[in-house]
Formats: structure tokens, C-alpha cells, sequence
């Protein structure tokens, strides 16, 4: 059930796929948020990603989709694209260089205790 980040363009943009429905779309990484505390403050430590194709529903009625997934900076199930949505996220939100959204996400990372989990290479001027 998992709505998934699949890739990246040049335009700030990210494309989400929904395994489940067999179905997804891209949108502008600025809209891909934190989420919330519980007393409504940004978790910096997880992403939110909603799926943005529509669906038919029982009555026949062309609805969003609205499926959600949570992803983990340490990166999950897929440490590799999830940490580079996170830098992406990062850069589009906060601006500066990959290296230096890099810095930040390997910093969360090891702040959760997870630095072994780090897959990005640290010297590079993009997100791989």
C-alpha cells in the first residue's frame, strides 16, 4: 500500500507512485511536508507523501486519491530514493546546495541513531 517516491526532475518536481492502486503523478517537491508533532509542530524526521492521482470509488465518482505513507529519514524500506527525497525536500524548502541539504539530512539521521543507514555519497554536488 505504500505511495512511493519513484523519481526526480530537474523541475523541483517528484514522481509518486501508489503500488496498490497501480497508479500515481508527480508534484512540486514543496509540497511534500513533514509531519506533525503532536502539539502540531514539524517532525523533521518523517515525510508525508500523498498520492495525487484520482480514482473511480464505488459510486462510480472520480475522487483523489488521497492515500498517504509515511517515510522515515533513515529511508525504510528504500534508504536510497527516501534520504534523496529527503535532500530534494530540504534544498526546496530551506534552498542551499545538495551538499549542504545533504548535511542536514545525514544529521537527522544520526540524531535518530541510524547514521549506519546512510546511503548518499557526502562529496557529491547532487543527491546521489
Amino acid at each position: 500500500m505504500s505511495v512511493r517516491p519513484t523519481a526526480f526532475g530537474p523541475d523541483e518536481r517528484v514522481t509518486i507512485w501508489h503500488d496498490e492502486f497501480q497508479h500515481g503523478g508527480s508534484v512540486p517537491l514543496a509540497d511534500v511536508k513533514q509531519t506533525k508533532n503532536a502539539d502540531g509542530s514539524p517532525n523533521p524526521f518523517w515525510l508525508e507523501l500523498v498520492c495525487p492521482a484520482t480514482r473511480v470509488n464505488a459510486r462510480g465518482q472520480t475522487v483523489p486519491c488521497g492515500s498517504v505513507s509515511l517515510h522515515p529519514v533513515g529511508g525504510g524500506a528504500d534508504p536510497v530514493m527516501v534520504q534523496r527525497l529527503f535532500v530534494r525536500a530540504i534544498r526546496a524548502t530551506r534552498g542551499g546546495t545538495f551538499r549542504e541539504a545533504k548535511v542536514v539530512a545525514r544529521n537527522l539521521i544520526e540524531t535518530v541513531g541510524e547514521l549506519h543507514r546512510w546511503r548518499l555519497d557526502d562529496a557529491s554536488d547532487d543527491d546521489r
